[in-house]
Order: C-alpha cells, then structure tokens, then sequence
C-alpha cells in the first residue's frame, strides 16, 4: 500500500487527516463528550531509519479534549497495546 503515497503524494494529506480523526475519535469516546475535540499537531515523514520510503504520521496531541462549553474534558492517555 505504501506505492501510492509514493506515486501520489497528494494522498499523504489525507494519510495525516486519516489519523487525526482516528484519535479524534477515540478521545472523544475515552471523554465521554462527542462534540470536544483534542489538540493535535500531525507531521508526515516518508523515510524511515536508513532512509527508505516509510511514510508514516506523527502526532502530539493533548491529553484531553476542549468542548464548546470550554469546559476542557480528560480523556487519558492512549494504551500501548492498541
């Protein structure tokens, strides 16, 4: 699958708002507030460690979600086995 980021660059967007909305979504659940939303920062790298074509996402994000209220809800940290 890796071929078409490589081809179609465009996609690599799509690739970081794919995963912003994944943890988008999960925080929102772990919050128990559906209309909050975390702070997030998404880096696209391609290369991995020698420099191949890896690309892949970064991201910091906050550990808590701001909802309209601004009323700032926890929603504590991501577990390592998922």
């Amino acid at each position: 699958m890796q071929w078409c980021f490589r081809f179609h660059r465009e996609l690599l967007g799509d690739l970081a708002a794919c995963a912003a909305d994944t943890l988008t979504y999960y925080m929102q659940q772990m919050s128990g507030h559906k209309e909050a939303y975390p702070g997030i920062v998404a880096v696209i790298q391609t290369a991995g460690d020698r420099l191949t074509w890896n690309p892949h996402i970064h991201i910091i994000a906050t550990v808590g979600c701001l909802a309209p209220d601004r009323r700032y809800y926890r929603a504590g940290y991501l577990p390592y086995d998922i």
